[in-house]
């Protein structure tokens, strides 16, 4: 599960930038957009993954019922796609 934008936070706006990124598929490659942190702000970053439950239990409750609504948006579009695929 993907955050919602990191640009909807007010203190992290600045640490982000939305760029088009090549993304592999099982069809091949599609051009997305994505929040990436800045170079500038490379050294916030850290080799430790995302956790979702760490970020359910330590941010505001709105802003984790966004991710929620945004994972299941995004399991019904792909539940439509793969009905019209052949």
């Amino acid at each position: 599960m993907l955050p919602p934008s990191p640009a909807s936070t007010p203190s992290r706006a600045t640490q982000y930038e939305r760029r088009a990124v090549a993304v592999g598929v099982e069809a091949g490659t599609l051009l997305a957009e994505a929040y990436v942190v800045r170079a500038a702000e490379s050294a916030l970053m850290t080799d430790a993954r995302w956790d979702s439950a760490r970020f359910a239990a330590t941010h505001p409750r709105p802003y984790v019922d966004r991710c929620r609504r945004l994972r299941v948006a995004r399991a019904v579009s792909a539940d439509l796609s793969n009905a019209w695929a052949p």
